[in-house]
Formats: structure tokens, sequence, C-alpha cells
């Protein structure tokens, strides 16, 4: 962006300061027009009838007349904009994108207003022979948006070129107050002198609505924006073409009428019949002088008294009952009687000379006619004699003259759309234009989880896959970046702009359902027995399709048709299996059935037989399990008396022991007592000996006598059975 920024400004210090030059052609350009502009006042004067005084003679308003016939026949209904792949390929970008810049021409023509621009411009084109039309990059709320304008006859101004292809250079003229300029172009403004309004020109002083004259001047030849104010020689700006465009002018080529051979100067359509509408003006001018002659004149003689009188009073009455005035005097008239008496102002003569200026009038609003093209078909009227097929060819050949100024104003809303495609694609960001479109295009994330879930196998399914293997918006919004691939690849058109007419589309559209619908009847045998025709089949029904302009909305259906008639060709190429006898195929069926139901007879009998069996599981291990806890009853029984009879056993014994160790302490006691007897009657010398002898056999008794009775003391205290994990006994201990 700084680089871009630095360029522009490299290239605003280049561009030339003196506005001199482009002053003077544009005077030049403006010299060349003015006959044709005076020719346009003249128009408007006569369309209006500003000048005509309120005591002119009477005209019929055939210029009117024709202008309201025209506009409707040339121009009724807004451009709906139409953008398609040039080619029918499959090309995977070029029908996202082609979507995406129909959708937001559709938008941008909506809010914009292009109808009512397209209406400007069709009446400047019937009025004066131009209508010109402009397209602006603008802003709101933040967002680019494209806006049309229709330009004034006396706004635009173009190099004065023999044809449109060599213009150099155009310039539209705008209306600025002196805060709006001073806002855009700084105070270089304060040098443009202010133009006097309407209401001052007619003596009304209001300062606020003097405007200032600015030429926005667009150069092909230096691809530079010039502002130039009137009469101002300084240049109020100037700038790269901020817009990239293919033909580099913002606007399309002027819908053009008749203009001078060799020159860009229009000639108003009502020039080559003015003679016409004079003469029509003079005989309508002549047919109401002479109906103003048409009163109930006479002429009777003069003195007759009573007669007089009773003629004035009849004359001057203006009730529409029947009148009777008496006169006195009417014998006296004679065998004559009363119709001799007055002599009437020959009417007779002044209506047969009315109705041969109606006869007139008419023939020269025929020859009007004959000079515009407009026939009697496209007025709305023809005669009950006349058959459907010559009506039908009146209508052609009637609108054969106007179908030049519809294909004009076609033509001119095309080159608006493409415009207007242009700046979408150079200029409107990814965001805005998926806003506008509302189109749905392939999500990057979705798409590379669809790719793993392919990786590893698993089933996507085919909605998924299909709009994962659609571009993504940045993909789309690139390539439409591309000026030479989007013009190589897309085509820009518009539908039509004139009323269609309700019969002849109901009947396009039966001839397209009879056609389409007959082919595909006679068609759908042909790729059943031929597969590999179903491609060629496919083509041929997009390319009977396409010469009806009632198929147009279905062409992604056809196109989808086809593909699936080309799936089911290949389908149908894959090798099949021979055909099989009916026969033996209905006895494959009757043991299928057969063998399905013994499968299904086998499948209850053996879950019959594994319920039993299950039962009967149940039942011997109820039973095993109730004769295991009475074999471990009597076991553990069992157990408990042999334990029983063990620790009697083993009381037993140890009171015995005890009994003998009572015994064997007491014989010691006896034996020691023996002992000390005898050791007293031995002498003095061997008392060392003998004491420690009595020593020692006292202390062997002590601890047999300590043994005695922990001996007896275990045996006398309380005893309990030790089992092991398994429940049964292993053992008596000791309670202490």
């Amino acid at each position: 962006m700084n680089e871009e920024a630095e360029q522009m400004a490299e290239a605003k210090s280049e561009a030339p300061k003196d506005a001199r030059d482009w002053l003077g052609k544009i005077k030049s350009a403006e010299r060349e027009m003015e006959k044709w502009r005076e020719r346009c006042d003249k128009i408007d004067k006569l369309l209006t009838k500003e000048s005509r005084a309120e005591s002119a003679d009477r005209e019929m308003s055939v210029f009117w007349a024709n202008m309201e016939v025209l506009k409707p026949a040339t121009y009724a209904r807004m451009p709906i904009p139409v953008v398609a792949p040039r080619f029918k390929t499959k090309n995977n970008l070029a029908g996202p994108a082609s979507d995406i810049l129909e959708r937001s021409l559709i938008v941008a023509f909506e809010q914009s207003d292009i109808d009512g621009v397209m209406r400007e411009v069709r009446d400047e084109l019937l009025l004066y022979g131009r209508g010109t039309a402009w397209v602006r990059l603008s802003e709101e709320d933040g967002a680019p948006v494209v806006a049309f304008d229709e330009v004034e006859r006396d706004d635009f101004i173009h190099d004065m070129v023999p044809a449109w292809r060599k213009v150099r250079w155009v310039a539209r003229r705008v209306r600025m107050t002196k805060e709006e300029g001073l806002a855009r172009f700084g105070d270089v403004f304060e040098q443009v002198p202010m133009d006097k309004t309407k209401r001052e020109k007619e003596g009304e002083q209001n300062r606020k609505e003097q405007q200032a004259c600015v030429y926005e001047v667009w150069c092909k030849t230096s691809r530079f924006v010039y502002w130039v104010g009137k009469d101002c020689p300084v240049m109020l700006d100037a700038q790269p073409a901020f817009l990239t465009l293919k033909d580099f002018f913002p606007c399309p080529k002027p819908a053009y009428g008749t203009r001078l051979r060799g020159r860009l100067i229009p000639v108003p359509d009502i020039v080559q019949y003015t003679d016409q509408i004079e003469e029509i003006n003079e005989m309508t001018a002549r047919i109401a002088a002479v109906s103003e002659t048409l009163r109930m004149r006479g002429f009777y003689p003069a003195g007759q008294g009573e007669l007089s009188e009773a003629i004035e009073a009849a004359i001057a009455s203006v009730d529409n009952r029947s009148l009777l005035i008496p006169i006195s005097s009417f014998a006296a008239f004679g065998s004559g009687g009363f119709k001799d008496q007055i002599v009437w102002f020959p009417v007779v003569d002044a209506l047969n000379l009315i109705k041969g200026l109606i006869e007139l009038r008419r023939v020269l609003i025929e020859d009007v006619y004959q000079v515009t093209g407009i026939s009697d078909i496209v007025r709305g009227s023809t005669e009950a004699s006349e058959t459907a097929t010559a009506q039908q060819i009146k209508s052609q050949w009637g609108s054969l003259r106007i179908r030049e100024r519809q294909n004009e104003l076609a033509r001119v809303a095309r080159d608006l759309a493409r415009i207007a495609a242009e700046i979408m694609a150079e200029n409107f960001d990814a965001q805005t234009l998926q806003a506008m479109s509302q189109v749905q295009l392939a999500d990057p994330i979705e798409r590379a989880k669809v790719q793993q879930m392919q990786e590893a196998g698993q089933e996507v399914p085919p909605a998924i896959v299909r709009r994962a293997n659609q571009p993504t918006l940045d993909e789309v919004v690139q390539f439409l970046r591309d000026d030479r691939t989007r013009g190589f690849t897309i085509e820009i058109e518009t539908d039509s702009t004139i009323q269609p007419d309700e019969d002849a589309e109901k009947q396009r559209r039966v001839e397209f359902t009879t056609a389409i619908g007959g082919f595909i009847q006679s068609s759908a045998p042909l790729v059943l027995q031929a597969p590999q025709l179903g491609p060629f089949i496919a083509e041929v029904m997009k390319f009977a399709a396409g010469g009806f302009r009632a198929g147009r909305p279905l062409e992604a259906a056809i196109d989808t048709l086809a593909e699936q008639l080309e799936q089911a060709a290949q389908v149908a190429m894959q090798p099949k299996e021979p055909p099989v006898d009916p026969k033996i195929e209905m006895e494959k069926q009757r043991l299928a059935a057969d063998m399905e139901e013994r499968k299904a007879r086998f499948e209850m009998d053996k879950q019959e037989k594994a319920a039993r069996l299950q039962m009967e599981r149940e039942h011997t291990a109820a039973k095993l399990a109730m004769e295991q806890q009475k074999a471990q009853a009597e076991l553990n029984a069992m157990v408990a008396t042999r334990e029983a009879e063990t620790s009697l056993k083993r009381d037993l014994a140890m009171g015995d022991m005890a009994l003998k160790a009572r015994s064997m302490v007491a014989d010691q006691d006896r034996a020691n007592a023996e002992m000390a007897a005898k050791a007293s009657e031995q002498t003095e010398g061997d008392d060392g000996e003998d004491k420690a002898l009595l020593q020692g056999l006292a202390e062997m008794a002590d601890a047999i006598r300590s043994m005695g009775e922990a001996i007896v003391k275990s045996n006398s205290a309380p005893k309990r059975l030790v089992r092991g994990p398994d429940g049964r006994a292993t053992g008596v201990e000791t309670v202490m």
C-alpha cells in the first residue's frame, strides 16, 4: 500500500497544473455540438408547450403521442444481468465466479435504481437522438457500492472524432456548491467562478444557490483523470485512473439514434417529420376555425313586426324542450308558409369542408407513422377482417424500425453491467461479495477435515464431499481479480429490456417442454441399449435447450441431468452377469425361501434346547450346592469332633505330664533333703565341694519346678480352634 501511495503521489506531481489546454478542448467540443443543443431546446418547448400562448391556435399533440408509444416499445422493464461461463467446459472456478458476479449485479441494479437511469437514457434517446449513463464507485456505511447516473445531454462532452472507438477522452460536467468544492479540492476551488442559477437570472438573489461547473475528464491517452473548473486556468486535481476498466471510460458508448455521417453528432428523429407535424397542426387549426362557424344562422325580411320578434325569440332560446311561439298574423304569410320567409346559412358546405380537412389530416398522420415506423399493431389498433397471420406479419415488420432502438438500449444495459462487474471484481473484498451474493462455497476447514477422513478410510456423505470439492471464496475472488482470465472465461449479458408478449412467452415454454420432453423420451431407450451414447446425447440435449430462451433458468438442472446420464452410461457400460432363466430364478427363490424356513426352524429348535439345557444346568447347580453345603456341614461337625477328641487327649497327656512333674519335684525335694543330711555328716575339708554341688542341685530343682508350674498353668488355661483360609481347622491355641 505504501508503494502504491508513493507511485500515485509521484504521478500526481508529474501531472500538468495548467488547465487551459483542457478548457480549450472542452469549449471546442461544445461549439461543435451547439446546433444540436439548440434543436434539443426547441424539442423541449414543443413537447412541454411552455412557450405556447393560451390564445394560440389549436394543435394536435402528435409528437407527444409518438413518444408515449415508443417509450414502452423500446424499453419497458429493468435489465436482469446474466453471467455465465463463456464456454461450456468443466471449469471448477468459472461456475461459482459467474454465480457471485450475477447475484452481486442483481443486488447492485436494484439498490442503485438502474431502471430509473435506463428510462432517462431511453427518453433522451427518443427525444434528442442520444442517451448517456455513467458508473461510479461510491461508499455507503463504510462499504463499497456501485452507483449508476444518467448524464444530461448538456453535461456529457467527448472528443469529436468520426467513431466512438477513436474517442480519446470523455468529460462529465457536474455542479458543486462552494462548500462542496472546498471540501473536495481545497483552497484552489476559490478560483472557480460561480454560475448564476435560473432564479438569480430571473432577479431573485440567493447566494446559496450559486454553483460552479466542474468537468471530470477521463483521458485514455495519458490514463489520467483530470478535474477542471469552468473558466479556471488552474487544474483542480489530477491523478491516475482509479478504476481499472477494459475500455478505460467509466461510461458505455452512448445510445445513439440517427447521427451525422462520419461524426458523433446525433440528429433527433423529430427533424425527419417536423414538416408533417406543422401541417397537421395547421389542419387542426383550420378544423377548429371552421367548426366555430357551425351555428344555426338565417336571414329574414326586415320590418315584419311580430314575425321578426318571433324568429329572434326562437333563435335566442336555449331550452331543449319544444318551443311554440304564437303569431297572430300567421295567415298573412299566404300559401308559401313560414319557410319562405327565412334563408338559412349553408351549413352543409362547412361540414363537407371539415370532413375534407379531417381526411387530409389523417393522411398526414399516416405519413408521420410511415416516417417514424410506428405501425398500427404497435399503436394497438387493427381491423376485424385481418387474420392472425396478417397481424403477426405486420407486428414483425412494424417493429423492425424500432428494433434498432431496442437493441441500442439493451447494449447500453449490457455495457453498464460489464463495467459494474469489473468494478466489483477489482474493488470489492471477499466479505462484501459473499454478503451480496449469498453463495455457499467450500470451507477450508471443512475441506481439510474431509481429506483427513478420506485418508483415514472413513465414509463421508456424498453431499459433504461435493461441497468440499467446490472452490473456496478466496480462490474465486482471486480468479475474479485476474482481468485476463476473467475476460476470457466469463460472459456478461443482460436479459431482454422490452415487455414480453405473454402469449409468445407461453408458446416458447410449450415448445421448449415439448422439444426436451420428446428428446428425453426418444433418447432414453438408446442410452439403455447403447450406453456409450450417453455423453453424446447429454451434449445434444444441452445444445437443444440452448436454443430456447425459456430454458435459460433450467441450464443448471439440465447440466445436472446430463451428468447423471453420463454416470448412468458409465454404470451401464460396466460388465454385467448373463441373463438368468425365469424358471431357474423362481426355483432359486423357492429353494432360498425353503432354506430360510429350515434355518428359522433350526434356530427355534436350537433356542429351545438351549433354554432346556440352561434350566437343567441351573437345577443341577442348585442340587450340587445343597449337597455341598450338607457335606460341608458334616465335615465341619466331624472336624469339630476330632478336634475335641484331640484336645481332650492332649489335655489328658498334659495332665499326666504335670503329675509326673510334680512327682519328680517331690522326689527331687526328698533327694535334696537326704543329700543335705548326708552332707552334714561329712568332714569340714569337703565343705566347699559339697556346697557347690548342693547349690547346682538346688538350681536344677527350681528349674524343674518352674517348668512343671508352666505346664500345669498351660493345661488349665482356656483353648480356641484355629482355622485356615479354606475354613478348615488347622490347630488349637491357648487364650491368654
